[in-house]
């Protein structure tokens, strides 16, 4: 049997999902899992999941683990050494830049196999920031401890290959979903969803200003759902207060499902991003996809055969 440690830090959004996938829905054979994980934040499908994924894995380890570093990480690696340890952990698949580096840095004290999944972050981000150098520094000294890595899109590898380091030892293996069959539905245009992180990088204010518009310019009146929570949430409350009866916030939801067969359309205007799981999901039942044409989602979404892209990614 071999004991595989799952490794995240804040269990939310495409991260978690793909943990989900992971765990309960692609179990193999011979494989035994574990998992730790960040108790600072989480979503409502994570706290929903957590006693199944509790039964699918050898145990669980909860730790105060921040975004950003601290001398707190001290007493993660740590932690995490102890508890891979005692379980006796062969491989430590790390996902994210947080869990990147603590995962690789326990793997290489232990002297065991690790696997690294980068999941976006500073790797996907335009912005030249002190964070996103300091970030994409510390990966191109830790590529030289990974065994493995695994991109979700050719094109998180290929930015890899041209921010951090290129590297032999990869392949792309991209984001999948449970098999089931497809939803045929009808065409119509009333309701216009956001589901996501409500942060800069995912692109809720384009979705607000492009709902705006789209009112603004037809007779009937589109509603728009604004799924999610994240740094954005007060400022888009703020703005939506102000006269956009017709713009719906829910914050944090943990049935995706049940709200995709809602929507007529899911708008999906990220700045940045390596390949969301909610696209997939939304395709799956049925759901028009309107997307800004970045990062991996061109490798999924073939313009007006199953979805559509924005290539300017503006609210016109």
């Amino acid at each position: 049997m071999l004991k595989v440690l799952q490794l995240i830090t804040m269990p939310v959004g495409g991260v978690r999902r793909h943990i989900e996938s992971i765990i309960l829905e692609d179990k193999k054979e011979g494989l035994e899992y574990y998992f730790v994980y960040s108790s600072m934040a989480s979503d409502s499908r994570f706290q929903k999941i957590l006693p199944e994924i509790t039964k699918n894995t050898g145990a669980l380890l909860q730790l105060p683990i921040k975004k950003m570093p601290s001398m707190r990480d001290i007493f993660s690696i740590y932690q995490i050494y102890k508890f891979s340890k005692k379980h006796e952990i062969m491989m430590i698949h790390c996902h994210g830049a947080k869990a990147g580096i603590l995962g690789r840095l326990v793997a290489k004290m232990l002297g065991i196999l690790s696997i690294y999944t980068p999941h976006g972050g500073s790797l996907h981000s335009s912005r030249n920031t002190a964070k996103n150098t300091f970030f994409l520094a510390i990966e191109r000294v830790m590529s030289k401890l990974t065994t493995f890595f695994v991109f979700e899109s050719e094109y998180s590898q290929t930015t890899f290959f041209k921010k951090v380091a290129y590297v032999k030892n990869s392949t792309v293996n991209y984001n999948g979903i449970k098999r089931k069959d497809f939803t045929d539905r009808p065409i119509q245009l009333k309701n216009i969803g956001f589901i996501g992180e409500l942060r800069r990088e995912k692109g809720p204010d384009i979705f607000v200003d492009a709902l705006r518009l789209i009112n603004k310019n037809l007779d009937q009146e589109i509603v728009g759902h604004l799924f999610g929570s994240g740094e954005l949430e007060d400022e888009l409350k703020s703005s939506i207060l102000k006269g956009d009866s017709n713009i719906k916030m829910y914050g944090n939801v943990s049935d995706i499902s049940e709200r995709l067969d809602a929507l007529d359309i899911l708008m999906v205007p990220s700045r940045f991003e390596s390949l969301g799981y909610v696209i997939l999901e939304a395709l799956q039942g049925g759901v028009i996809v309107l997307c800004s044409g970045v990062g991996g989602t061109s490798e999924v979404i073939s313009h007006g055969y199953n979805g559509f892209l924005v290539l300017d990614n503006a609210p016109e």
